[in-house]
């Protein structure tokens, strides 16, 4: 279970966000108006004070030399190849370098990151694939160790993928892998067949991402919870796609009047695992507060990506594109000028403080230090 303070709302942002703006009501500024400007604000502070990093993978293939990264793809941290037991951080060059190079096939020392297509190329190409190997018996969506017909070259731990799920493992064996952390890079955990290719993800990576696109908040209807269940029964919700999905969170409550803090305000949130129907969703954990009776208010909404304490610096650069739209702001350097020093602010006096490090939302873990290892990176969270 998530717990969050109104701020990691996206939500609550758009409420703070038009308060600012002197409008009770979507009078002069709709809704989707506030949301554009919001995603823009996010995109704009993350560009510019790089505080949100990825991590992700791929398995080489023999003879490609091009793989496509995230569609969240902004700029590169670092990259690994892993050959064995050894970590081999890869060289960034550029598309033009690579091409002079000419065609040579090895273990791949450099990429170059092609931003239009969104690939990352690599060189030499690869001369062989990234080992496989095959279930050996059906495997479970929990299961934390996966039996294999052999290991034989895989890495003590890494990443491997199996159908569409990206799995880490921590430990092997000669017919396993364990200390399994499923459900890995935002995949889902899933029952796998016997025989399902295993394939090493031998090239990781870091990145600094383009923050997700946020929503509107949804409150249509009513719900009715239960202690220690995982179901939440809705009354005229119509829960579908794209308005209610998995990853979302839930939470009993209202949002209160525009200005003024909500005494039934969510004391805890929920991420939602699926969406059963238009009146029924499943929660990823038992809801632990006492029972909500029918006909009780709630909310459903995204978390920002943003951590909470730049959330405020991101209201202020949406408040910039709002004025924008009044044709107030048409000089870019003002414009600009005027970004960093929000930008700044929310750093802190001299930029970035002394501790600063990029945070992450992917489900490694907290881990300090900088990047040196594959499955080492990023760093911690907010």
């Amino acid at each position: 279970m998530i717990e969050t303070t109104h701020l990691d709302l996206f939500a609550v942002q758009r409420e703070e966000l038009r308060s600012r703006l002197a409008e009770a009501t979507a009078a002069r500024w709709s809704a989707s108006e506030i949301t554009r400007w919001l995603n823009l604000s996010a995109g704009e502070f993350q560009r510019k004070a790089k505080i949100l990093t990825r991590n992700k993978s791929y398995s080489t293939v023999a003879a490609q030399q091009r793989y496509t990264l995230p569609r969240d793809y902004m700029e590169p941290v670092a990259h690994w190849f892993q050959p064995g037991i050894l970590v081999r951080p890869m060289v960034k060059r550029t598309i033009g370098e690579l091409l002079t190079w000419g065609f040579t096939t090895g273990d791949p020392q450099f990429h170059a990151i092609n931003e239009n297509a969104r690939e990352d190329w690599v060189y030499p190409v690869p001369s062989a694939a990234a080992e496989t190997t095959a279930v050996s018996g059906s495997l479970s969506a929990t299961a934390t160790t996966i039996t294999t017909d052999d290991t034989t070259g895989f890495p003590d731990r890494g990443r491997v993928i199996i159908d569409e799920e990206v799995i880490y493992y921590t430990g092997i064996t000669t017919t396993t892998f364990t200390g399994c952390v499923r459900g890995y890079e935002d995949t889902k955990a899933e029952t796998h067949a016997d025989d399902a290719t295993v394939t090493w993800r031998d090239v990781e990576f870091s990145y600094y991402p383009i923050p997700g696109y946020r929503s509107i908040v949804y409150v249509t209807g009513t719900v009715a919870t239960t202690y220690a269940s995982t179901g939440v029964v809705g009354t005229s919700t119509a829960w579908a796609l794209p308005n209610v999905k998995a990853g979302m969170f839930f939470g009993c409550g209202t949002m209160g009047s525009l200005g003024v803090a909500s005494t039934t305000f969510p004391v805890k949130w929920y991420e939602i695992e699926s969406v059963t129907d238009t009146t029924n969703l499943v929660l990823v954990d038992e809801f632990d507060e006492p029972s909500f009776a029918s006909g009780s208010a709630y909310i459903i909404t995204e978390r920002t990506d943003i951590p909470e304490r730049y959330c405020g610096a991101v209201v202020e650069i949406a408040l910039l594109f709002s004025q924008m739209k009044d044709e107030n702001l048409k000089e870019a350097p003002f414009w600009n000028a005027r970004v960093m020093e929000i930008v700044k602010e929310a750093l802190g006096a001299t930029g970035l403080p002394a501790d600063y490090l990029p945070v992450s939302r992917d489900n490694t873990g907290p881990m300090m230090g900088m990047p040196q290892y594959p499955s080492n990176y990023p760093l911690r969270y907010p």
